[in-house]
């Protein structure tokens, strides 16, 4: 029996620089960065000073006006999950009354669905259990934006949740990947997203130095530069919409992207990790190239993590070098973290809407503020402008702390094949 092929159809996307794809995409390609002065209060020391926040979110511009649950209160991640659910079914020329709903799956990743500890905490204190809404208990699950989804379009098929930080766009998609190859459904919604921005989450990574110290959000974040000094934190969500490649054909859809192979891999090895040689992300990116059937010479760009951290950087560059062999020094590689910040969960969907993107258009984002190259950084980076290249395969990367890296490859179309 003839494996099924997996693409994508619908992009869905909230993020500081642009809500929805095509805003999304201009930002990316023209440079346009949603890194701004931190404006959230609290104690200096601690506090990055700056962040990446959406602004301009309203949820009833992207929800459907006849939804059964427009007055049900949700947190800003849920609102961000479904907005990005309406906005990539849209996007598909789905209507999902129509879908086959028991055929219809969703998972969708986050750290929590509730990240403003403090705020309820706060009102406990104040006024114990009475203080705190009836609803408060089920939003901080991370399974709360899958859920929210379910209910917006009444799908009633399998529902799943992935928390695997900076790791969990790309896990999402391979799990609706499998569903359908495997042929227990026929559509799948995934996504992911954060909004890490509370001062108490912002505090802890401060304290770990993993935030950048740079005032000047111009300058804050800026992958593989020499004077990089540590990730912007931000917010973000994106859904996808995955269908068989034979649906999508029959339906006359438009096709992004067919979902190639995926793999990931951990430096448990405390050798390696002291050694900081790209060990894990070496084994992942082999793991997918291995899934995908491809070599690495198949692969024509690549969308890293590049989260503009001193040693993380340094770590993916090894990685490259390791995995793809001479090929790492001719491939363009782009970050897309010096526009869009870190957002955690929503990092790796956004690379990969942003690499549906590359693949539609033939332009890859520039990577910005790379301007003292780093003499261990020294691959093709994309830099301060967009480049036009003829990409047939994206392989995009990213790590999430504690050592778990995912790699998933992308490619264009061909239905013949």
């Amino acid at each position: 029996m003839k494996q099924r092929r997996v693409v994508i159809t619908g992009l869905g996307v909230v993020a500081p620089n642009g809500i929805g794809k095509d805003r999304f995409g201009t930002a990316l390609i023209s440079g346009e960065s949603g890194i701004r002065k931190n404006s959230s209060p609290g104690d200096p020391q601690l506090l990055c000073h700056v962040a990446a926040p959406v602004t301009d979110f309203d949820l009833s511009r992207y929800r459907d006006p006849r939804s059964r649950n427009s007055g049900k209160s949700m947190s800003r991640v849920s609102e961000f999950a479904v907005a990005c659910a309406q906005m990539a079914l849209n996007d598909a020329g789905i209507e999902g009354a129509r879908l086959d709903q028991r055929r219809t799956g969703i998972c969708y990743g986050a750290t929590t669905g509730k990240p403003d500890f403090g705020d309820d905490a706060a009102k406990f204190r104040e006024s114990g259990v009475a203080g705190l809404a009836p609803t408060a208990w089920a939003e901080f699950s991370p399974h709360a934006p899958a859920s929210h989804i379910g209910h917006e379009f009444g799908f009633s098929g399998p529902i799943a949740t992935c928390s695997a930080g900076c790791c969990t766009g790309l896990m999402v998609v391979e799990w609706g990947a499998n569903q359908i190859v495997q042929g227990r459904l026929d559509t799948v919604l995934t996504g992911s997203g954060d909004s890490l921005l509370s001062p108490l989450i912002v505090a802890a990574c401060s304290a770990g130095n993993l935030l950048t110290k740079q005032w000047d959000p111009t300058k804050a974040s800026r992958p593989y530069d020499l004077q990089r000094d540590g990730l912007v934190p931000g917010e973000a969500a994106g859904v996808i919409v995955l269908e068989s490649l034979e649906s999508a054909v029959q339906r006359g859809a438009r096709i992004y992207a067919e979902y190639l192979g995926y793999a990931s891999a951990a430096e448990g090895d405390s050798a390696h990790e002291r050694a900081r040689d790209g060990h894990g992300l070496s084994l992942a990116i082999e793991g997918a190239l291995e899934d995908a059937q491809l070599r690495p010479d198949q692969i024509d760009c690549v969308n890293s993590h590049g989260l503009s951290h001193p040693v993380f950087d340094l770590l993916e560059t090894h990685g490259f070098k390791s995995a793809l062999g001479k090929a790492a020094y001719r491939l363009p590689i782009t970050s897309i973290k010096s526009m869009t910040g870190a957002s955690f969960a929503g990092d790796g969907m956004l690379q990969i809407i942003s690499s549906c993107l590359i693949l539609e258009n033939g332009v890859i984002p520039p990577i910005l503020n790379l301007e003292t190259p780093d003499p261990a950084c020294d691959l093709d980076y994309v830099v301060n402008n967009a480049r036009v290249a003829r990409v047939k395969r994206v392989l995009t990367n990213t790590r999430a702390l504690g050592g778990t890296n995912g790699v998933l490859i992308l490619g264009r179309v061909d239905p013949q094949v």
